[in-house]
């Protein structure tokens, strides 16, 4: 299909002719974990509304392709973005969200990550897929983030609010990063859309 069909299907299954209000209700309903905690993520729909208007959304990806789909419901705005090559079509679509909605654009400016922070942080985290564990490394007094390798790796700066965010796609990553009685425990969401939570299983120094 086109990405007008995909836009089409978003507004039809959020209008509620493509499935029931009550089905579509569990659709977007947050997930809740075995210990009580809380995702933003329903049945194959992301909940993450990172510039403040509600929005359901998913993203796809591969070395050969990527996608997102959007559905604003307050204001009935829907997007899909299709590239015929890997890149960040979401980030792409919270700009254009933001200058159709009229949001402001966020707080960026970078508050500088101390030596402290990045020696807590470095590592690999198991956030939970199978063969995709996200590294973070320190070079030239920098945090970095590698996605999938070497081509998909990049500098982290940290907003006011204490997220960690890339540098060269800021709207396509967010990082938070705590420590509990268990070890150092990552949240991030990736390719603006898709949130994932686990702990440090290495360190990098």
């Amino acid at each position: 299909g086109s990405a007008l069909d995909l836009a089409r299907w978003e507004r039809l299954l959020g209008t509620g002719r493509i499935v029931s209000p009550d089905s579509y209700q569990q659709m977007t309903t947050p997930a809740r974990l075995e210990g009580g905690d809380t995702r933003e993520y329903g049945f194959g729909l992301s909940l993450l509304s990172p510039d403040g208007p509600r929005k359901v959304s998913h993203t796809g990806i591969g070395f050969g392709y990527s996608s997102v789909v959007t559905y604003y419901p307050e204001s009935g705005l829907t997007m899909a973005i299709l590239a015929n090559r890997f890149g960040y079509p979401d980030a792409l679509e919270r700009q254009i969200a933001r200058h159709l909605l009229d949001i402001p654009e966020p707080d960026r400016r970078d508050q500088g990550v101390t030596e402290q922070q990045m020696a807590a942080w470095a590592g690999t985290y198991d956030v939970g897929m199978y063969g995709w564990e996200p590294e973070f490394t320190v070079r030239d007094g920098r945090l970095w983030f590698t996605l999938f390798g070497p081509d998909t790796t990049y500098a982290l700066i940290r907003t006011k609010e204490g997220v960690l965010i890339s540098e060269e796609i800021p709207d396509s990553f967010e990082f938070r990063f705590s420590e509990t009685p268990s070890g150092t425990l990552l949240s991030m969401t990736t390719m603006g859309t898709q949130p994932w939570s686990g702990y440090r299983t290495a360190v990098h120094k």
